[in-house]
């Protein structure tokens, strides 16, 4: 798209009839940012990318997903897309997380999520460098030299010499 970006698209995601078999998780930090890039994934941030999706896990049954790929949608979802979601969600959990059912599946999920717990969510180093340029570039402005009233080359009259 050229001068914007695309809008987010929505998506309500509900898991087969079965729901011992597939069920969402939620945790402490439901709302999840993740952008894939290459076999690694960048979390909590990159909402400008166009390959951004955002997943909230609305209940057990059902998940909130945006992003810049479909239309508006509801539809049933795979066992594979629920466990991607509650592996993300289990990622991003600081303090807990909440699951109907206890399964050895969120055991593991909740044990290999664990490894984040204390660590920055999004890259810091990044938001270092993007927040010292703008702040440098806002610097910038206001220190640009201004035209006086009575400096000469300010011409009040438009249609003056």
């Amino acid at each position: 798209m050229t001068g914007s970006r695309a809008a987010f698209s929505t998506e309500i995601g509900t898991p087969p009839d079965a729901p011992s078999d597939a069920f969402f998780i939620i945790g402490d930090c439901p709302l999840n940012v993740f952008v894939p890039v290459g076999s690694k994934a960048i979390f909590g941030g990159g909402l400008a990318r166009e390959t951004v999706e955002v997943t909230f896990p609305l209940s057990p049954l059902a998940c909130l997903r945006l992003d810049r790929k479909r239309g508006p949608s509801r539809r049933r979802v795979g066992k594979a897309f629920v466990h991607d979601i509650n592996r993300r969600t289990a990622f991003t959990a600081e303090r807990f997380v909440i699951s109907t059912h206890a399964t050895r599946r969120v055991a593991e999920w909740v044990r290999t999520g664990a490894i984040t717990v204390g660590r920055p969510k999004t890259d810091s180093n990044a938001l270092s460098r993007t927040f010292r340029a703008k702040m440098a570039a806002a610097r910038a402005t206001a220190q640009a030299p201004r035209p006086q009233p009575d400096d000469p080359s300010v011409s009040r009259n438009p249609s003056s010499p």
